[in-house]
């Protein structure tokens, strides 16, 4: 018995040293790779991405630099990474028509339209990734030539991207007010359309096909005053009620899903 005691031992403990090392493994991928959550919205309407856009691909130039200080030069992989992004955010853009697509730039490049459009998006991205003092002591460098390449872009597309009626038809005074105290900045926001896209309650359900929540997609379009650059938000919600049993749903929730740039409108 004292053999047999001795070789489950054994194996326990190597049972805990694995699931360690794969919990250590996880932790650290999660780390490096951060979720984007921008969301895609449509002209008229946008899928359900509750708290995370599903469909988004990771960009690689998000990926963490270490070890360097705001006056070192970016490694070449990362420029290149960078500037491929920031290229195809550009195609998109210049491939855009009202009726061919729907929506100006894939949501994991949406980023970079913003950074294109504002200094100061532009100039935070250079702080965090430690390249900012170089990128101003270095006119003409690709980081800042490919995003004023894009900024042109967007001169031309965005001010006709706008969000379709569709996306506020249906109002609810209760939810607005929820949905703009969602949001940090409405005291420098000029609300220009708000609503909800459905007009009742879609029903989502489990992989058994018991129902798991049911939802309704709602909408704010605006300006913010404090902005840096002259185009409006159109903001997404999910607004949400979980299944509780026997027919009944629990609490409203709101979630703030996408803040995308759209165009203002003309008057």
């Amino acid at each position: 018995m004292r053999s047999l005691r001795t070789k489950r031992d054994e194996k326990l403990d190597i049972s805990i040293i694995f699931l360690a090392v794969a919990l250590i493994i996880f932790i650290v991928a999660k780390n490096v790779y951060p979720q984007i959550t921008i969301g895609d919205p449509l002209v008229d309407g946008t899928k359900k991405t509750t708290g995370r856009d599903k469909s988004s691909e990771l960009s690689r130039s998000e990926i963490k630099r270490t070890n360097t200080t705001s006056t070192d030069e970016p490694p070449e992989w990362f420029v290149k990474v960078v500037v491929g992004d920031i290229n195809d955010a550009k195609a998109d853009v210049d491939s855009y028509t009202p009726e061919g697509k729907i929506y100006l730039v894939r949501s994991p490049l949406a980023p970079w339209l913003l950074r294109a459009v504002s200094q100061k998006a532009r100039e935070a991205f250079a702080v965090d990734k430690k390249f900012q003092d170089w990128r101003k002591a270095t006119p003409g460098n690709k980081y800042d030539t490919g995003l004023d390449a894009l900024a042109a872009s967007a001169a031309q597309k965005l001010p006709s991207y706008i969000p379709g009626p569709k996306n506020f038809v249906f109002r609810d005074p209760t939810m607005e007010k929820v949905m703009k105290d969602k949001l940090k900045n409405l005291a420098t926001l000029k609300v220009h359309k708000i609503g909800l896209f459905h007009s009742s309650w879609v029903i989502e359900k489990d992989s058994s096909g018991f129902p798991a929540n049911r939802y309704r997609e709602a909408y704010i379009w605006a300006k913010d005053s404090a902005d840096d650059h002259p185009y409006c938000h159109l903001y997404g919600f999910i607004v949400q009620q979980d299944y509780a049993g026997g027919g009944a749903y629990g609490a409203t929730g709101v979630i703030l899903n996408t803040d995308a740039l759209f165009g203002c409108p003309a008057n």
